[in-house]
């Protein structure tokens, strides 16, 4: 009995391994998806665009030079784990930010796109 709960929990501690490292991939992915959509943006779009594409931001900060607005997409909660005697895993939220930054005209300067899954 005791030689299949090390084996269950080794198994489970893979699993646990295998799926941090899809995370990253869906990571990368997600970050792809923003760099296609921004880079050709920048220098060209103004924030009335992005307004109508994903609504009002989450954030508006003004700075020295123009301003930048944070929006904060939600993407609920991801668990992974392992239960069987003991329970192995995590829980946490998944989201991307997304912050840009406009100089005062009210052209694209600069994006930045954290994504966690």
């Amino acid at each position: 009995m005791t030689i299949r709960r090390s084996c269950l929990l080794c198994a489970g501690l893979l699993l646990t391994a295998t799926c941090a490292g899809c995370a990253g991939k869906a990571e990368k992915k997600a970050w792809g998806r923003y760099a296609e959509r921004l880079s050709p943006s920048v220098g060209q779009a103004n924030a009335d665009e992005f307004v109508r594409e994903w609504g009002m931001p989450h954030k508006q900060v003004r700075l020295d030079d123009g301003y930048a607005y944070n929006w904060h997409f939600s993407k609920g909660t991801r668990s992974v784990g392992f239960a069987y005697f003991l329970s192995v895993g995590k829980s946490h939220a998944t989201y991307d930010d997304v912050m840009l930054i406009f100089d005062e005209s009210d052209v694209l300067r600069e994006w930045r796109v954290e994504c966690e899954r």
